[in-house]
């Protein structure tokens, strides 16, 4: 059986799932399986047989709905439904009203909004197909009272039956130098005091927050002293979080990293993830094969330009740096290696990132880079965007020399 064959055959069992459910329902699985085949193969059929179908395909990105939809309908020969079919970004598309549907496609549908749902209860929708890599437990109650979860296929699953390429996920701490541990250690010393004097670690939180508040509404001198030490303590308290936060996502010794890894590995292609696009601008200083891709580049068409020559592997953009513009939806097939030099908690971000390199090839096996600052909040965010990965495919190491070696030694 060919791949093709493989990924149709799983393609339609989830959409036989979806359609025993009356086609209301959510397919969830993971990216690489063709969720985008998917839909097209939903359309094509109610085209078939409903005459002129409202359909409605709904996308969290102008990336998404300008690129990659109109780039599937071309791929699958399908061009010739496009007309029939109106594309639109969720953030709009939520406010419609008194409309009835035939069809409408949620593509990542675990990214949208609580407001964004009001879509489907202000409007008549005949069918729904959801689609989604990985839905968070704090989404599953939302969108099963729409779509209800109806097929689900985990990474690993489809790494095992031949869907997807197999992957190591390298987990690299990252040396500060001795000017950013006394800044870290200072910014933290504040944090532990502040996060202390606002009851621990259990409840500082939601007492920041309601201190934050008191702040905003009342003048101090209207506060009893226990209330005045408390502001003072909240605010420590959020500025020491965002502080913290900063230099998590912006450490100079991370940048230096991500280009050793680039030098000493000899990557020849890569997606470089960051937090933020102060960062990922960084990156690119100074280097003729690394180029940004995300929302502050202000030139529409040397954003769209940057992408597309990385994918075809032209003027020497070989490493992509960026921050979500490609977390979700863009296929690249034979992209190899993935490297997040910051993170957030959530395994959704994390799982969506790590499917930019699971495109099947043979023989082929993707390398998951994750820069971190060991005992940190750091590695508390990345031991929790891993807490759905497969322990077998994560490595601990202690330095880049180490996954070099590692690499050399098992997959070269």
């Amino acid at each position: 059986m060919t791949l093709f064959d493989l990924k149709d055959k799983y393609q339609r069992i989830a959409l036989n799932h979806w359609h025993h459910k009356k086609c209301i329902g959510t397919i969830e699985c993971s990216t690489g399986i063709g969720k985008t085949r998917m839909a097209l193969l939903a359309i094509e059929w109610v085209i078939k047989t409903i005459e002129n179908p409202k359909i409605l395909i709904l996308t969290p990105r102008e990336t998404i709905r300008d690129i990659v939809f109109p780039q599937e309908f071309k791929k699958w020969n399908l061009e010739h439904l496009l007309p029939k079919v109106e594309i639109q970004c969720i953030q709009t598309a939520y406010k419609r009203k008194n409309e009835k549907f035939e069809l409408i496609i949620a593509d990542e549908f675990h990214n949208f909004l609580s407001e964004h749902y009001s879509l489907f209860f202000n409007n008549k929708c005949e069918k729904i197909l959801g689609l989604s890599a990985f839905i968070p437990l704090d989404r599953y109650a939302v969108i099963n009272s729409i779509a209800p979860i109806c097929y689900r296929i985990t990474t690993d699953f489809a790494v095992k039956i031949g869907l997807i390429s197999g992957y190591i996920e390298y987990n690299i701490p990252i040396e500060l130098t001795e000017k950013e541990k006394i800044y870290f250690n200072d910014v933290q010393t504040k944090y532990n005091e502040a996060e202390e004097a606002l009851g621990g670690s259990l409840v500082a939180y939601e007492n920041a927050i309601y201190y934050k508040k008191l702040l905003s509404n009342k003048p101090l001198y209207m506060q009893n002293t226990n209330d005045i030490n408390s502001l003072k303590y909240a605010k420590q308290y959020w500025k020491a979080m965002m502080d913290r936060k900063k230099f998590l996502y912006n450490c100079k010794s991370k940048l230096i990293a991500v280009r050793k890894l680039i030098d000493e590995l000899d990557l020849k292609q890569s997606i470089i993830f960051s937090q933020s696009t102060k960062f990922a601008d960084e990156i690119c200083k100074n280097r003729k094969d690394i180029y940004p891709f995300h929302t502050n580049i202000k030139n529409k068409e040397t954003k769209e330009n940057n992408l597309s020559d990385f994918l075809i592997g032209i003027n020497n953009i070989n490493h992509l740096s960026t921050c979500k513009c490609v977390e979700e939806g863009i296929d690249l097939p034979s992209l190899p290696v993935i490297i997040n030099t910051s993170r957030v908690s959530s395994p959704k971000s994390h799982i969506q990132k790590r499917g930019r390199c699971l495109r099947y090839e043979d023989n082929k096996t993707s390398f998951i880079f994750n820069l971190y600052i060991k005992n940190s909040q750091d590695e508390k965010w990345l031991r929790s965007a891993q807490s759905t990965t497969d322990t077998k495919r994560i490595k601990w190491v202690s330095n880049i020399e180490e996954v070099k070696q590692d690499i050399l030694t098992n997959y070269s």
